[in-house]
């Protein structure tokens, strides 16, 4: 007779296999939602880098990025806190300290949000030339500030819609409706012929538009709860210390994914020119595409990691680790050939001869991203275990990479030095990350879930380049070529992902079920 004990051990282990496959399977819709949202998104970002001309993008993208920093700031990574703690007070029913974490974000993110905007419109004379030498950039600075604390709302929705909604909310709003809205705002401002500061204010009006929409679904989302019933019976408790104490010192990891974004932009604009700026930020998007399955994953992942350190299931996490790594790995395969190895007239097809010069850009970005996406959540499983030093460390080594590189390539290499140095930083980062893993959890590069898909995504990415470089093929049979690929390594994989058992829909297609069962 089982003892106790073992029994207890055993639920533990079914309950989380369960929470993984579920967490696969929510995954698996928002990465077809973010497919779609990609295709949409892909169609903006064509329409506006033809659309504007080579400078004016280059002033819009260098706006976008400060805002993007200003959301960070906004933020202060409490989105991180909320994702790690709030799943742990509703597993313990803590609904004040639940209610009053929300609040803590909320509050701090208005007042951040705020006096970032008072700040960059108080120094709005000052702006060019003493901080920025385009005026043009500047210009739209000022009108795209406001954009910096809606878009850090968004971010802080779609993680509340992660804990307490699921998957179908974020597919709705952050892969439907954000991305009509942005298609809908550039194509008005085309048809209308308006300029690039026409196209700012149209951004900003789709991220309003698209806040309020999703706070209305959040709104609805607690009614149907019954949260507000119990709110009303709550004295709120402000985890203000316990948040601030798992942020703070992860924004580190903020300023490593500036350094990616933001400062390479900086850098590009202050010690190259503008003209450098759009050819990087012209591809980047395109480079992203090898990231969409990561991200997709990701809504869902610390949450669920987060239940699995309240209940002390350590086995649960490492298996929910591997899982995802392995999925992300060889989902993310023919992305991954299509921008790298086909990065060249890939780079010509979307955005015409002036920019020949980016395919090099994408290629590296594109084997950065990779390198990223295909080790898993590494950081964030570190996160979810509250091993906030170590993550520190990492993202200083990645600091430390990202200017050092960026100093040394850009003068000399220009946008394709900023390349080079945004994937040795993501190198390094994860290469650390790995190392605190393995002391962690044991998790090692060499398990099947993780070294099988590497292998194979190494194997099938040689065949790819041996193949258009030799025979010079058109690209539809190039495409061909990559699709072939990914299904002989989704029947490579099949066993340590578990296809049919995660997505049972799959079996009921004709012949998947032969090509992917065991």
């Amino acid at each position: 007779m089982p003892s106790i004990h073992s029994t207890a051990t055993a639920g533990a282990g079914a309950s989380a296999e369960v929470g993984t496959r579920a967490h696969l399977r929510g995954s698996s819709l928002l990465l077809a939602g973010r497919l779609l949202s990609l295709g949409l998104n892909f169609v903006t970002q064509v329409i506006t880098v033809r659309y504007l001309t080579k400078q004016d993008y280059g002033a819009f993208a260098y706006a976008l990025s400060v805002v993007s920093f200003g959301s960070t700031i906004s933020l202060l990574g409490l989105n991180r806190a909320a994702a790690r703690f709030l799943p742990i007070y509703e597993e313990r029913r803590q609904w004040s300290e639940l209610f009053g974490g929300i609040c803590v974000v909320l509050t701090t993110l208005a007042g951040l949000g705020l006096a970032f905007v008072l700040t960059v419109l108080g120094l709005r004379s000052v702006l060019h030339p003493t901080l920025i030498d385009n005026a043009q950039a500047a210009d739209l600075l000022v009108i795209l500030v406001a954009l910096a604390p809606v878009a850090a709302f968004d971010t802080l929705l779609v993680t509340l819609f992660a804990v307490f909604s699921g998957p179908r909310a974020i597919f709705l709003r952050k892969h439907v409706l954000g991305p009509l809205l942005n298609l809908a705002a550039i194509s008005a401002v085309v048809l209308w012929g308006g300029g690039v500061s026409n196209l700012a204010v149209a951004q900003l009006t789709a991220g309003v538009v698209g806040v309020a929409l999703y706070s209305t679904m959040l709104v609805r989302t607690f009614r149907r709860r019954g949260w507000w019933e119990i709110l009303r019976q709550q004295r709120l408790v402000w985890p203000v210390r316990e948040f601030f104490g798992f942020s703070l010192p992860l924004l580190s990891s903020d300023v490593v994914l500036m350094l990616r974004g933001v400062f390479v932009v900086v850098f590009l604009e202050r010690l190259v020119g503008a003209t450098a700026v759009a050819e990087y930020r012209a591809v980047s998007p395109v480079a992203h595409l090898n990231m969409i399955v990561e991200q997709s994953f990701a809504y869902l992942f610390l949450p669920l990691a987060a239940r699995l350190v309240a209940r002390g299931d350590r086995e649960g996490i490492a298996s929910l680790y591997r899982r995802t790594a392995g999925w992300i790995a060889v989902l993310s395969f023919p992305i991954f050939v299509v921008t790298a190895v086909l990065a060249a007239p890939l780079a010509v097809l979307l955005y015409g001869d002036r920019y020949a010069s980016s395919g090099a850009i994408l290629a590296w970005l594109a084997l950065g991203h990779l390198t990223n996406a295909a080790l898993g959540f590494n950081a964030a499983t570190l996160r979810a275990l509250g091993r906030v030093r170590v993550i520190v460390a990492s993202d200083l080594a990645s600091v430390l990479t990202a200017i050092v590189s960026y100093l040394l390539l850009i003068p000399v290499l220009g946008a394709t030095g900023a390349a080079i140095g945004t994937t040795l930083t993501l190198v390094v980062r994860n290469l650390f990350n790995q190392v605190a893993l393995r002391r962690e959890l044991g998790v090692t590069l060499l398990t099947p879930e993780l070294g099988r898909p590497a292998a194979s995504i190494l194997v099938g990415a040689l065949i790819m380049l041996a193949f258009d470089r030799i025979l010079h093929p058109p690209l539809w049979l190039d495409g061909a070529v990559v699709a072939l690929l990914w299904i002989a390594l989704l029947r490579v994989n099949r066993k340590c992902l578990e296809l049919l058992e995660t997505l049972p829909e799959l079996g009921r297609v004709p012949g998947l079920r032969r090509l992917l069962g065991s």
